[in-house]
């Protein structure tokens, strides 16, 4: 029998690679939900998976662009290419899918992260591609406990959170089911504040 017991190599190299890409979430990793509260308390909602490498060579970001690019996973790298993050619902929902089984640090906001890309998605597989715009008091609720199991927390997050929160509890008390866009008025300092914190 070979070395791989029967599986295919590159599903063992999907393993290895899942598992050690894990690892550095874990230790040198963000999983979080970006929100920007507009004008008339209407909100969006970005989620989040960074990944930083401030070493001269930035050698674990090329192994997991290399990752990433053989998984189909789209990404962006900035900081001079010391910081890589994949948003957007579908591509953090493949992500995460495949690391959940290897996190342990921060398997909790991973698995609540993928039930709220989940709830997110399942708008769109039923056609109702515009309400994709809009947030529910349950999908406002996850995102706001995903970012406060962040060990870096700012004053200006815990404000965000709870006016997002506040939003929530008026959705549901008034029985509405979604809230859209508008002009942003609260925000913390855009997605890159988000992007450039350090691990969790």
């Amino acid at each position: 029998m070979s070395e791989t017991h029967g599986w295919p190599m590159s599903a063992v190299r999907n393993i290895i690679g899942a598992a050690w890409l894990a690892g550095l979430i874990d230790g040198d990793g963000s999983i979080t939900v970006h929100i920007i509260i507009r004008r008339g308390g209407k909100i969006t909602l970005r989620p989040l998976v960074i990944i930083a490498d401030y070493s001269a060579d930035c050698k674990n970001i090329r192994v997991v662009k290399k990752l990433l690019d053989d998984w189909r996973i789209t990404y962006r790298v900035d900081d001079g290419g010391h910081r890589l993050t994949v948003n957007g619902w579908t591509e953090a929902l493949a992500l995460l899918e495949r690391l959940a089984p290897f996190l342990v640090g921060k398997k909790d906001q991973a698995e609540l992260l993928i039930r709220l890309c989940k709830l997110r998605l399942k708008r769109l597989s039923r056609g109702f591609r515009m309400w994709l715009r809009y947030y529910t008091p349950e999908e406002i609720e996850i995102a706001v406990k995903i970012r406060r199991m962040s060990l870096r927390r700012t004053a200006r997050s815990r404000e965000i959170d709870e006016l997002a929160l506040k939003i929530a509890e008026e959705l549901r008390s008034h029985a509405r089911e979604d809230v859209g866009y508008g002009e942003e008025t609260y925000h913390e300092e855009g997605e890159a504040q988000d992007s450039r914190q350090g691990p969790d």
